[in-house]
């Protein structure tokens, strides 16, 4: 909606400005061609750099080229697996910590209160996210300087990475209608987050076929969806019979794994969340690009973080879900 872009501008117009000519395949090959020109000292430095530092990586069994490879190829690449460690902490981190209702900074509450959460707000949570995570827990912050999936986005983007943040967020089995589906991105989309971008995401619950799988149409970040005329001026969501109809079905991938199964891609390509049928998702996505426009980050302020007051909200709560 106009308003909506007007709005976007005066937030933030670097970014808005990138998202209007980043919708041009030329245009962004042509900043990327640039920037690895113009980086192209620090970009060697970094890559030595980089390479001494493998030792200490924790994707030590990963094969680099043949994973940068699929990821040139298909936008997508598969394979990384997180130590039981990491896995261990990262659920620590996310069993104590407050998570915030529909990524609302004013609902949070704890993640084994979410039933009674969900009775104070009077509707059913279909996603809660985690704020400040990063800052705060240190298997988080361990991935984000890995030799190898700095090494995969040096590469990929072809000049030095930019870390953007990273985002930890639940989706639970509830009831959904279209309305949180087109909100919380259930529905086939492109992302335009930068000229070039790579996100790696790690499954820290066990996500089986049919039940909140990621999905990714392989190879789509060379081939965007043109249904119709409006798709060449604006990026909207799709329809899932369209995207079946515009793509060749085993280009359609239905992402699935055991806790610690992780994968990166390039959100240029279409995909989308499903919602989980039987038991809650919880995933971590990391995002580097070319440069940092202000978006990706899960930081706030403290002082802007506020808990759901249960106890006064169920008193006066008559709804039952």
């Amino acid at each position: 909606p106009p308003m909506t872009i007007l709005q976007s501008i005066v937030d933030n117009p670097s970014y808005a400005l990138m998202r209007g000519a980043g919708r041009v395949a030329n245009v962004r090959k042509s900043v990327a061609a640039a920037k690895r020109m113009a980086c192209s000292s620090s970009t060697k430095r970094l890559e030595i750099e980089l390479e001494e530092r493998m030792p200490e990586t924790l994707f030590s069994g990963i094969d680099r080229n043949a994973f940068l490879a699929e990821m040139n190829r298909r936008g997508c690449a598969f394979g990384l697996k997180l130590p039981k460690q990491s896995i261990d902490s990262l659920l620590q981190y996310a069993q104590s910590t407050p998570v915030f209702a529909f990524r609302d900074e004013r609902l949070g509450f704890a993640p084994d209160n979410r039933m009674v959460a969900q009775l104070s707000l009077g509707r059913e949570i279909l996603l809660a996210q985690y704020y400040n995570a990063l800052r705060d827990c240190f298997a988080i912050q361990e991935l984000a300087v890995d030799p190898v999936l700095n090494w995969v986005a040096l590469r990929y983007l072809g000049a030095p990475p930019t870390f953007l943040g990273c985002n930890l967020w639940w989706t639970y089995p509830v009831r959904t209608n279209r309305e949180d589906q087109l909100e919380h991105a259930h529905f086939f989309h492109r992302d335009i987050d930068d000229f070039k971008f790579i996100k790696f995401f790690f499954y820290l619950t066990d996500v089986n076929p049919g039940d909140g799988g990621h999905w990714i149409v392989a190879g789509s970040h060379r081939r965007s969806p043109h249904i119709c005329l409006k798709d060449y001026l604006i990026t909207r969501r799709f329809e899932d019979e369209e995207i079946r109809a515009y793509y060749d079905q085993k280009d359609i991938l239905e992402v699935v794994g055991t806790r610690g199964d992780g994968f990166a891609e390039d959100t240029l390509c279409v995909h989308k969340a499903a919602s989980p049928s039987v038991q809650p998702r919880l995933i971590l996505q990391l995002q580097f690009a070319l440069s940092n426009l202000g978006v990706g980050s899960d930081r706030r302020n403290d002082s802007d973080l506020q808990m759901i007051d249960l106890v006064k909200s169920t008193r006066g709560s008559e709804c039952a879900l």
